[in-house]
This record gives structure tokens, C-alpha cells and sequence, in this order.
């Protein structure tokens, strides 16, 4: 069916000469079937009046990736291009696209960075349009986001896609990890924890081990050894290690001054780790009890009681969110960042999204506005179901 489409839609040079025959990943249990479209004839324009906005981006995704995976490959090549201006010569390099291949289906395989060149002739004279001067600085590498995190448990053959969801909670839980823009920033605390475990468990905390420990797990479910071997193998060395670990001299991490004095007692306020975070306390405990959760002032004020500042605040499982300074009284909540402007159409309070690249968007916090894009109605049949 994919072949029939390709050739019909797109011609014969975008099919492949051998369909195309991906294996699975070393680490996949093939549990479950890929997604496809049952039927290509119905490409996402001709189904967009019948399904709502997330619908139709999901069908679109699985539609366009489908078809883009059975497509033969984009060809491009590499191009260097030097300018002489006077006694000087200026150098661009980036690629020029030959045959558009599955990008022409699947416009998102292409990279952010990808430099597309014009076609352009030996000797041809170039105006330009602009000239800025830029500075550039080594970067250390970007922290790990959601996504990045996953895809190097991937390539390390670390867990399975069934359990990095609950991995990433347990960090998030036990504080070892903080989100902040959609990022992961180590805490003090998961410092301590890293340490002491490669200290003493150097053995079984690396990739290797725990790739390696998957593969035996994998074995005894195929039934090509036995449980009991391997449970035996693993404590003979884990059980001294254990041992040498629980005589270690225990671990305090030292209290982080605030720069706030207590407004009990006047000692400085310290930052401690709860259950639920960061939070500040009094350094002369126990004979002052004063704390204090930790707030980040948005500097907007409420749009429901109109008397408070909405602050920045901290979900149970790490997520930033935005709250009312007057909670419990006041009950407003929303996820994206509020920003001090309203609406043009509505009055509503506005909202900013910033995105990897630092672009911002600014958008209307209240879903029924009509600047935002509507839903389309469920029907009948999809609410019995």
C-alpha cells in the first residue's frame, strides 16, 4: 500500500530500490506493534474537518513518519563557499539540498541547524545585505532535558521505554534532580548520593553493569539461563560492598545560608530539603522552629482576587507552576509564566512560553479567547466511548 501511494503521489524516484526494513533497537522488547495509518488515502487534509486540533496533529505525526519511513533517502551535498573581499577571505559551509528524498513528506527529520546554501556560480558577484558582528564563547554542554536524558538511556542500553517514565519520577521524588525550564539541574543532595555510591558500589554504578544486568534479565525471560545464577553471581560481590558501605562515615551536607535573617529570633534563615523541596529554616533549631517555603515573585498581580502577587511555585512532582500569593482564599493557578500585560481581545491575563532556541511567545492564558486555536466539538459517538 506504502509503495502504491509513493509511486503515485511523489513518482518512482521517491521509492526506494529495496523497501526499506528497519530492525529493532537492542534494548526493545517488541512488545508492541509500530502505529501506522490503516488506510494512506486518507492523508491528514482530507480527515482535518473531522477530527479536533490534537487529533489531527497526532494522526498527522503518524501519517507523515509512516509514509516518510518507506521513502527513499534525501540526498544532499556538502558546500564550502569563499568570498574575497579585498585582501580577505570569508568562508561559508553548509549543504545543498539535491533530492528532497522523505523530507518531502516529513519536514521535521530536517535539523535546526542545517545551513542551506543557494546555488551559486564560480565568480558571481555578491551584494550584501547585512553585517553583524558576533562573539562566540565555548559552551559547556546543555543540561539534560526530558528527552536527552531518555535517548542516552537508549544508547547506554539502560532500562527499558516501560520504565524510564517511572526512573525519571524517582529522581524527581527523592530530590536528587530539580526542573527548571524543562531541564534537569542536579541539588546538593544528588551530588552526595553520586558520591557515596561510586565510592563504595564503583562495580555496579556504571552503564556497563546495569546494560549488562538488562541482557541477563532478558535471558532468564527467554529461558537461556537461570535466575538463580545470576542472583548468586551478583551477591557474592554486592554483599561485601554492602558490608564496607554501611560502616562509611555518614555524610552531612552542609546547610546553605540564605543571606534572610529569621524574623523570630534574628539567626540566618538556612535552605533544607524536604519531601517537597527546597524551603528555608532557622539555623538556631531546635530552639527556633521558624520556616518558610522558598517563592519566586512574578511581579504580576492576580487577575481573580486583584490584591496579590502570583508567585512562582512547585508541584509534588517538581513541576513549576503559577499560584495566587493569597492561596488558600484565593485558589488561581496556571502552568505557563504570566506576564504583566492583557489581552487586546478578551482582557485576559497574557502568558510567555520560551523555547530551547530562547524565542519567546506571548498568548492569551484564557483557553476560550477566540485568539486561541479552537477545538474542534466531540460528538456523541466519541462521548459514549
Amino acid at each position: 500500500a506504502a509503495k502504491a501511494y509513493i509511486l503515485k503521489t511523489f513518482g518512482k524516484e521517491f521509492y526506494p530500490s529495496k523497501p526499506n526494513v528497519f530492525g529493532a533497537k537492542a534494548n526493545a522488547q517488541d512488545a508492541h506493534e509500530a502505529i501506522r495509518p490503516t488506510m494512506l488515502e486518507l492523508p491528514p487534509k482530507v480527515v482535518a474537518s473531522y477530527l479536533s486540533s490534537d487529533e489531527l496533529k497526532l494522526y498527522t505525526l503518524i501519517w507523515n513518519r509512516f509514509l516518510a519511513s518507506q521513502m527513499a533517502p534525501q540526498k544532499s551535498e556538502t558546500v564550502s563557499i569563499h568570498f574575497h573581499v579585498d585582501e580577505y577571505t570569508l568562508k561559508a559551509s553548509g549543504n545543498r539540498v539535491l533530492f528532497k528524498g522523505f523530507t518531502e513528506v516529513y519536514e521535521d527529520a530536517k535539523k535546526e541547524d542545517d545551513h542551506i546554501l543557494p546555488a551559486l556560480e564560480e565568480g558571481q558577484a555578491i551584494m550584501p545585505i547585512s553585517m553583524d558582528g558576533i562573539q562566540h564563547f565555548t559552551q559547556p554542554p546543555s543540561r539534560y532535558s526530558e528527552a536527552g536524558l531518555i535517548k542516552v538511556l537508549e544508547e547506554q542500553g539502560i532500562g527499558r521505554p516501560s520504565t524510564y517514565a517511572a526512573t525519571i519520577d524517582t529522581i524527581l521524588k527523592r530530590n536528587y534532580v530539580e526542573r527548571k525550564d524543562k531541564q534537569f539541574i542536579p541539588t546538593d543532595l544528588g551530588f552526595a548520593v553520586v558520591e557515596f555510591l561510586t565510592t563504595h558500589f564503583e562495580k555496579f554504578i556504571n552503564t556497563k553493569f546495569t546494560a549488562s544486568m538488562e541482557e541477563d534479565l532478558d535471558h532468564i525471560a527467554q529461558g537461556t539461563n537461570f535466575y538463580e545464577a545470576v542472583i548468586h553471581s551478583f551477591y557474592d560481590s554486592f554483599e561485601k560492598e554492602l558490608y564496607t558501605a554501611e560502616s562509611a562515615e555518614k555524610i552531612e551536607l552542609e546547610a546553605e545560608k540564605s543571606g534572610i535573617l529569621c524574623e523570630k529570633c534574628g539567626h540566618d534563615m538556612v535552605y533544607k530539603l524536604g519531601p517537597y523541596g527546597k524551603y528555608l529554616a532557622c539555623s538556631n533549631f531546635p530552639d527556633c522552629r521558624n520556616i518558610k517555603s522558598i517563592t519566586v515573585s512574578t511581579g504580576v498581580t492576580c487577575p481573580k482576587c486583584k490584591s496579590h502577587e502570583i508567585l512562582e511555585r512547585k508541584s509534588k512532582r517538581g513541576r513549576v507552576f503559577y499560584g495566587c500569593e493569597g492561596y488558600p482564599s484565593c485558589d488561581f493557578t496556571m502552568w505557563d509564566k504570566p506576564i504583566d500585560k492583557t489581552c487586546p481581545v478578551c482582557g485576559s491575563l497574557m502568558a510567555e512560553k520560551v523555547y530551547k532556541n530562547g524565542n519567546k511567545k506571548e498568548f492569551c492564558s484564557n483557553p476560550d479567547c477566540e485568539t486561541r486555536p479552537k477545538r474542534k466539538p466531540r460528538t456523541k459517538k466519541e462521548d459514549k466511548e
